[in-house]
């Protein structure tokens, strides 16, 4: 098991410490599993446990626990009725994200047994089977049901098809109607639900504005809301850049999976890029280009497949305050600056779909800085609709076979360990999957197949031919126990940081075989920094206490974990090319005048591949006492300030974060051991001079000097731990020798 303790670093020096302090410092060590990483399990006995996955040519029999998978009694999404629905827009216009409204006497079909008395089993889709989830059912179980379902999109003077169903245990997505509103915030007033700030972004309730970044390197922020308008919109907002050095971007995304960190960030949907840096507007799809104007030369982060230059994109980053607009209807998106049309999009042909649940304004720094502020923000959403009077409802077409094969995939796992964090990991280090289970009612000719999908996004599966872990025929125990040491050889998990499982069930018979019940359990690998991933997995911001959009237990150059001296988490990050070990949160070394530490010193080593070496350090530390702080560090039995660090606050997950930034060579004046030897040893911490007691630090009254090792407040409890000890005076601590 591996130990986050207390460590007193000299290289080869004794420290002398009371026996108080030492008995103190095994009080406050945080508990430490022993498992390599974080275990995820999901478990599937119950029909609402089954649920969870999708289904193609299954569904569960049974309720409960005695739930099993089986083979369709049905049609592929185990339909038991069927009826078309032709929708009338002849000598109309055409409509996107239409509403149409379905007469339906579902008090027959009540009681007839056909329906569910609820009306909890009707479905629809489109021509194509595609499911239309979109929508609502009113007056259930009466002579005149209406069923409203929005249509992306209904060809000028045309009709359209849809298909109702209804009858069955439903594998694919019921109706739920979205609920989409107008917005229109002047920042007078903080965001509230449905927006959120998300990243560095914070509100600026003196000057009535959000602000999305501030003029740091490597920031990114957005004011974000939980709502996908569809394809007719206008959304608008005030934007101001400047008061840095000319990077990078504030950009509107529509219909995403996640926050974009990036104007080029690939998470669904759209993008709508005002990019100051290579001074461009565009719109993005998925990560493609579609059109932009540029002022000087073209982008060359992402290319466009319509590209102009304009003098229109040279000049919106000038620290005064301009107006972005995105208006779309239907495939037609056109974009303005300042109320003038700098883009007029139309591909001709139906835009995609996006499927993701986020909109918002965002904006990010690079190496170089700007300044993001937003105000003013207002959002029109414009929706048709088509009254019962243009849908025709057929009739009824009755499904009875049950399926030859088919498939089940349970819910996506995902690689890092929070699911809403998006990360890699290479090629053999993907931890180890253990697979349990029971299936039964096997004749001969029958076949349970398990294989595995790799999936780039939370959304979606990728790899079109699942590979293959293990095939179960008639015959065998009825048991399915499996391990796989390393999921990299099913999946490329260097691109592909999520993952699926499939079950497919095949009859040689007249019956079905079932699937009773199947335990997924996943353990991450471990990054090897000295730090248990189960307690990175705890760190503030879902696991990513540094905000770079990958967990930290998946990261050996990044380490997060609670201080020594009162819990509240930091996180340490070095060079990617970089590699931390024996990384620990520490009481103060010795006294350091009238200095107070209030998150202790943090020691860590740094291996970054060859001798001499140069990386940036940065260290977060969450919720930071009031104070104007200095970074010192404890080399060569003394304290000194690194006048280079800097020190800057900011918001992250919601929380106020300190964070310090610092460049370290290997051998320098900065690297404790003092060697060009491949590694920096590094214990240094926040510390400013107590004059009265700031925030709730306890410094042992206003003026006293604080040695830096704990408050005078935690005093009591030493005495405790210490009882009966008697007179031993001292405790000799030989700090850790490099080998």
């Amino acid at each position: 098991m591996k130990r986050f303790q207390k460590r007193a670093r000299n290289t080869g020096r004794m420290l002398s410490f009371g026996a108080s302090i030492i008995f103190m410092v095994a009080v406050l060590l945080p508990a430490v599993a022993s498992a390599s990483g974080t275990e995820q399990t999901d478990t599937y006995t119950s029909d609402t446990q089954f649920q969870t996955g999708s289904f193609n040519g299954t569904s569960t029999t049974g309720t409960g626990n005695a739930a099993s998978l089986a083979l369709c009694q049905g049609g592929a999404n185990c339909e038991h009725y069927r009826r078309t629905v032709t929708i009338d827009n002849t000598g109309g216009e055409e409509l996107y994200s239409a509403q149409v409204h379905i007469k339906l006497n579902t008090a027959a079909l009540i009681t007839a047994g056909k329906m569910q008395s609820n009306c909890g089993d009707i479905r629809l889709t489109d021509a194509s089977g595609n499911a239309l989830s979109d929508g609502s059912v009113t007056g259930c179980n009466t002579t005149n049901t209406t069923i409203t379902i929005t249509v992306p999109d209904i060809a000028a003077d045309s009709t359209a098809t849809m298909y109702l169903y209804y009858g069955a245990r439903y594998t694919f997505t019921p109706l739920t109607s979205v609920a989409h509103e107008n917005i229109n915030n002047d920042m007078t007033t903080s965001p509230s639900p449905p927006a959120t700030l998300e990243g560095n972004a914070v509100w600026n309730q003196a000057n009535d504005y959000v602000q999305l970044t501030s003029n740091a390197g490597g920031q990114s922020g957005s004011l974000q809301y939980d709502d996908n308008p569809g394809d007719n919109f206008d959304f608008s907002t005030d934007f101001w850049s400047g008061g840095g050095t000319g990077a990078d971007s504030i950009y509107l995304y529509m219909g995403a999976t996640s926050m974009p960190k990036t104007e080029n960030d690939n998470v669904g949907g759209y993008i709508f890029a005002y990019d100051e840096f290579q001074g461009y507007i565009g719109i993005q799809d998925g990560g493609h280009g579609l059109a932009a104007i540029y002022c000087s030369s073209a982008p060359t982060e992402i290319s466009f497949a319509q590209e102009t230059q304009s003098n229109a994109a040279c000049n919106f980053a000038n620290s005064a305050w301009h107006t972005a607009r995105v208006l779309r209807t239907g495939n037609e998106v056109k974009m303005y600056l300042d109320g003038t049309l700098v883009i007029d999009y139309n591909p001709g042909s139906q835009l995609p779909a996006t499927t993701g649940r986020y909109m918002g304004w965002g904006a990010r720094t690079g190496g170089s800085t700007n300044y993001h502020r937003i105000k003013n923000v207002t959002l029109d959403i414009t929706a048709s609709t088509l009254d019962a009077t243009h849908a025709t409802v057929g009739g009824e077409t009755s499904y009875t076979d049950l399926s030859t094969t088919g498939t089940w995939t349970s819910r996506i796992i995902s690689l890092v360990n929070n699911a809403n964090q998006k990360g890699t990991l290479g090629d053999g280090q993907s931890g180890t999957v253990a697979i349990s289970g029971a299936y039964a009612n096997m004749t001969s000719g029958d076949t349970v197949t398990l294989s595995a999908l790799a999936a780039s996004t939370l959304a979606g599966v990728d790899t079109a031919t699942p590979k293959t872990i293990a095939t179960y025929s008639y015959g065998g125990d009825g048991t399915i126990a499996k391990t796989v040491a390393n999921l990299a050889n099913y999946v490329t998990v260097s691109s592909t940081p999520y993952v699926k499982f499939r079950v497919t069930l095949t009859r040689g018979g007249s019956t079905s075989p079932t699937l009773d019940s199947l335990a997924i359990s996943y353990t991450p690998p471990d990054d090897n920094d000295g730090v248990d991933a189960t307690i990175e997995g705890a760190a503030p911001n879902s696991g990513d206490a540094n905000n770079d959009g990958i967990a930290d237990s998946q990261q050996a150059n990044v380490s997060s974990f609670p201080t020594t001296l009162n819990g509240t988490y930091e996180s340490v990050a070095v060079g990617s090319n970089c590699s931390l070990s024996d990384v620990s949160s520490q009481l103060a070394a010795a006294h350091d005048g009238s200095y107070t530490y209030p998150f202790g010193l943090t020691g860590f080593d740094a291996t970054c591949g060859s001798n001499g070496f140069t990386t940036t350090v940065t260290e977060y530390f969450y919720n930071p006492p009031e104070g104007t702080f200095v970074f010192r560090k404890y080399i060569n039995d003394a304290y000194q300030t690194i006048p280079s660090a800097n020190i800057s606050h900011s918001v992250i997950g919601g929380q106020n974060v300190l964070i310090v930034s610092y460049s370290v060579t290997d051998g320098g004046s900065l690297d404790a051991d003092g060697l060009a030897n491949g590694t920096i040893v590094d214990p240094a911490g926040p510390a400013f001079i107590v004059t009265a007691a700031p925030g709730n630090i306890d410094t042992g009254g206003a003026g006293a000097p604080n040695t830096g090792l704990l408050p005078a407040s935690l005093w009591p409890a030493v005495t405790a731990v210490t009882a009966g000890v008697g007179s031993l005076a001292a405790l000799a601590i030989y700090a850790r020798r490099k080998n």
